[in-house]
C-alpha cells in the first residue's frame, strides 16, 4: 500500500513529473517492501504489463492505492498479488496507474530493471509460492487445533 495518495493525486503527478516516489505501507510486499521503512519509485504504466512487474493500481470499489505484483494477464485484466499475501486481485487495466522501476532498501538504490538480486529473488518468491501456501495451510490448523 502506498502512504498518504490518492489515485487521482498519484495519475497527475505520474503525468506531470513523469515519476514519483513515496515510503512504502503494509506488509503486502514483505520481504521486498518494509512497512515505512522503504521508499519506492513509480513511473507511469506501459501496457501490456509484463509478468512480475509490480503494478501501482487502484483497489476496487475505494481509494486505496496498492503495490503488488502482476502474476497473469487476461485482456485488459490483470491478476495481481503481493509477495506476502494468498489471494488474487483482478484488477482492469484503467486502474493501473504505474509500475515499480526502483526502490531503496537499507539507503541502497535497487533498479528492478537491471538488479541481478532481484530477479533472483522474484524467482524464488515464483517458484516457491506453492509452498508458501501448503505450509500456510498447515500452520493454519495446527493453530486451530491448539
Amino acid at each position: 500500500m502506498i502512504e498518504n495518495n490518492s489515485f487521482d493525486t498519484a495519475l497527475k503527478v505520474l503525468k506531470e513529473k513523469g515519476e514519483f516516489s513515496c515510503v512504502s505501507k503494509g506488509i503486502s510486499m514483505y520481504p521486498m517492501l518494509r512497512d515505512g521503512k522503504d521508499i519506492v519509485f513509480i513511473k507511469p504504466a506501459v501496457f501490456p504489463l509484463k509478468r512480475n512487474a509490480v503494478a501501482l493500481y487502484k483497489r476496487k470499489g475505494t481509494k486505496e492505492l496498492v503495490l503488488h505484483r502482476v502474476i497473469k494477464r487476461s485482456g485488459d485484466t490483470y491478476i495481481i498479488r503481493g509477495d506476502n499475501t494468498y489471494h488474487r486481485e483482478f484488477v482492469d487495466k484503467s486502474d493501473i496507474a504505474g509500475v515499480l522501476f526502483a526502490f531503496t532498501r537499507n539507503g541502497k538504490y535497487h533498479l528492478c530493471e537491471t538488479d541481478f538480486l532481484y530477479h533472483i529473488y522474484v524467482f524464488f518468491m515464483r517458484v516457491f509460492y506453492p509452498l508458501r501456501v501448503i505450509y500456510k495451510r498447515i500452520t493454519r490448523r495446527f493453530k486451530k487445533t491448539k
